[in-house]
Protein backbone atom coordinates (compact mmCIF):
# COMPACT_ATOMS: atom_id res chain seq x y z
CA UNK A 1 0.00 0.00 0.00
CA UNK A 2 1.34 3.40 -0.96
CA UNK A 3 2.08 5.90 1.73
CA UNK A 4 -0.98 8.19 1.94
CA UNK A 5 1.15 11.15 3.06
CA UNK A 6 3.15 10.91 -0.16
CA UNK A 7 -0.01 10.54 -2.26
CA UNK A 8 -1.61 13.65 -0.72
CA UNK A 9 1.52 15.71 -1.28
CA UNK A 10 1.91 14.56 -4.89
CA UNK A 11 -1.77 15.22 -5.67
CA UNK A 12 -1.62 18.78 -4.31
CA UNK A 13 1.59 19.49 -6.27
CA UNK A 14 -0.04 18.26 -9.50
CA UNK A 15 -3.08 20.49 -8.96
CA UNK A 16 -1.17 23.73 -8.26
CA UNK A 17 -0.94 25.79 -11.43
CA UNK A 18 -0.69 29.39 -10.20
CA UNK A 19 1.65 31.42 -8.02
CA UNK A 20 0.27 31.12 -4.46
CA UNK A 21 0.96 34.83 -3.82
CA UNK A 22 -0.89 36.09 -6.91
CA UNK A 23 -4.23 37.78 -6.22
CA UNK A 24 -7.21 35.71 -7.34
CA UNK A 25 -9.71 38.53 -6.80
CA UNK A 26 -10.49 41.75 -4.94
CA UNK A 27 -13.99 42.16 -3.48
CA UNK A 28 -15.74 45.03 -1.67
CA UNK A 29 -17.60 44.61 1.62
CA UNK A 30 -19.83 47.62 2.20
CA UNK A 31 -20.82 46.23 5.62
CA UNK A 32 -17.26 46.44 6.93
CA UNK A 33 -16.00 49.21 4.59
CA UNK A 34 -13.13 47.05 3.36
CA UNK A 35 -11.71 45.61 0.18
CA UNK A 36 -11.07 41.88 0.57
CA UNK A 37 -8.21 40.39 -1.44
CA UNK A 38 -8.00 36.64 -1.90
CA UNK A 39 -4.78 34.99 -3.09
CA UNK A 40 -4.54 31.66 -4.95
CA UNK A 41 -2.65 30.22 -1.96
CA UNK A 42 -5.46 31.04 0.48
CA UNK A 43 -4.22 34.24 2.13
CA UNK A 44 -7.03 36.74 2.67
CA UNK A 45 -6.52 40.38 3.62
CA UNK A 46 -9.05 43.07 4.45
CA UNK A 47 -8.01 46.62 3.53
CA UNK A 48 -9.53 49.81 4.94
CA UNK A 49 -11.00 51.75 2.01
CA UNK A 50 -10.24 55.17 3.49
CA UNK A 51 -6.67 54.65 4.69
CA UNK A 52 -5.43 51.79 2.50
CA UNK A 53 -4.15 50.01 5.63
CA UNK A 54 -4.52 46.29 6.17
CA UNK A 55 -7.11 45.68 8.90
CA UNK A 56 -6.74 41.91 9.16
CA UNK A 57 -5.27 38.89 7.44
CA UNK A 58 -6.14 35.22 7.71
CA UNK A 59 -5.74 32.02 5.73
CA UNK A 60 -8.49 29.94 4.24
CA UNK A 61 -7.59 26.33 3.59
CA UNK A 62 -8.93 23.80 1.14
CA UNK A 63 -6.49 21.27 2.55
CA UNK A 64 -6.86 17.61 1.61
CA UNK A 65 -8.48 15.93 4.59
CA UNK A 66 -8.29 12.21 5.33
CA UNK A 67 -11.30 10.55 6.96
CA UNK A 68 -10.81 9.60 10.60
CA UNK A 69 -9.83 5.98 10.90
CA UNK A 70 -9.28 5.57 7.16
CA UNK A 71 -5.56 5.03 7.60
CA UNK A 72 -5.06 2.55 10.36
CA UNK A 73 -7.86 2.69 12.89
CA UNK A 74 -10.24 4.91 14.75
CA UNK A 75 -7.41 6.61 16.61
CA UNK A 76 -6.38 8.57 13.50
CA UNK A 77 -2.92 7.03 13.34
CA UNK A 78 -1.30 5.80 10.17
CA UNK A 79 1.79 3.67 9.67
CA UNK A 80 4.81 5.82 8.88
CA UNK A 81 6.64 4.77 5.71
CA UNK A 82 9.36 2.24 6.41
CA UNK A 83 9.61 2.88 10.15
CA UNK A 84 7.04 0.47 11.58
CA UNK A 85 5.91 3.32 13.84
CA UNK A 86 2.68 5.29 13.69
CA UNK A 87 2.26 8.83 12.45
CA UNK A 88 -0.30 10.84 14.40
CA UNK A 89 -2.41 12.74 11.86
CA UNK A 90 -2.78 16.42 12.55
CA UNK A 91 0.23 16.45 14.85
CA UNK A 92 3.13 15.79 12.48
CA UNK A 93 1.48 15.47 9.07
CA UNK A 94 -0.02 18.58 7.52
CA UNK A 95 -1.44 17.91 4.06
CA UNK A 96 -0.68 20.61 1.48
CA UNK A 97 -3.18 23.34 0.68
CA UNK A 98 -5.35 23.16 -2.41
CA UNK A 99 -5.15 26.13 -4.79
CA UNK A 100 -8.14 28.48 -4.76
CA UNK A 101 -9.80 29.08 -8.12
CA UNK A 102 -12.91 31.15 -7.28
CA UNK A 103 -14.14 33.51 -4.56
CA UNK A 104 -17.02 35.88 -3.86
CA UNK A 105 -18.75 37.68 -1.00
CA UNK A 106 -22.41 37.40 -0.03
CA UNK A 107 -24.71 40.41 -0.60
CA UNK A 108 -24.05 41.65 2.95
CA UNK A 109 -20.26 41.33 2.64
CA UNK A 110 -20.06 39.11 5.73
CA UNK A 111 -19.37 35.69 4.21
CA UNK A 112 -16.60 34.70 1.80
CA UNK A 113 -17.28 31.74 -0.48
CA UNK A 114 -14.24 30.01 -2.01
CA UNK A 115 -13.80 27.20 -4.51
CA UNK A 116 -10.75 25.00 -5.03
CA UNK A 117 -9.02 23.39 -7.96
CA UNK A 118 -10.01 20.00 -6.47
CA UNK A 119 -13.77 20.77 -6.51
CA UNK A 120 -14.00 21.83 -2.84
CA UNK A 121 -16.32 24.69 -1.82
CA UNK A 122 -16.10 26.43 1.57
CA UNK A 123 -17.75 29.40 3.29
CA UNK A 124 -15.83 31.69 5.71
CA UNK A 125 -16.63 34.54 8.08
CA UNK A 126 -15.01 37.82 7.00
CA UNK A 127 -15.17 39.13 10.58
CA UNK A 128 -12.86 36.47 12.05
CA UNK A 129 -11.74 34.09 9.27
CA UNK A 130 -13.58 31.11 10.76
CA UNK A 131 -14.84 28.29 8.56
CA UNK A 132 -18.64 28.54 8.51
CA UNK A 133 -19.44 25.61 6.24
CA UNK A 134 -17.77 23.08 3.99
CA UNK A 135 -20.01 22.05 1.10
CA UNK A 136 -20.01 18.76 -0.80
CA UNK A 137 -17.21 18.84 -3.42
CA UNK A 138 -17.86 19.08 -7.14
CA UNK A 139 -16.46 16.51 -9.57
CA UNK A 140 -13.82 18.89 -10.97
CA UNK A 141 -12.17 22.31 -10.58
CA UNK A 142 -14.51 25.03 -9.29
CA UNK A 143 -14.54 27.86 -11.84
CA UNK A 144 -17.22 30.10 -10.31
CA UNK A 145 -19.01 30.58 -6.99
CA UNK A 146 -21.86 32.91 -6.06
CA UNK A 147 -24.62 33.44 -3.56
CA UNK A 148 -28.09 33.28 -5.11
CA UNK A 149 -30.27 36.15 -3.93
CA UNK A 150 -33.70 34.52 -4.29
CA UNK A 151 -35.71 34.78 -1.07
CA UNK A 152 -36.58 31.56 0.69
CA UNK A 153 -33.83 29.38 -0.72
CA UNK A 154 -32.51 26.90 1.81
CA UNK A 155 -29.25 26.55 -0.15
CA UNK A 156 -28.32 29.95 -1.59
CA UNK A 157 -24.83 28.89 -2.80
CA UNK A 158 -24.18 28.19 -6.47
CA UNK A 159 -20.86 26.71 -7.66
CA UNK A 160 -19.83 25.79 -11.19
CA UNK A 161 -17.16 23.53 -12.60
CA UNK A 162 -15.83 22.67 -16.03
Amino acid sequence: MRNLVTEATERAAQLRVSDANAVLCALFSQTFGVVVTVRFGGRVATWDVRTGEVRATFRVSHRLIAATGAMGGDDGEAPSAGTGRSLRLGATFRPPDIELTAATLDAHGRRLLTGGIDGSVRMWSIANGDLVRSLPPLASEVTAVTFHSAVGLTRPVVAGAW
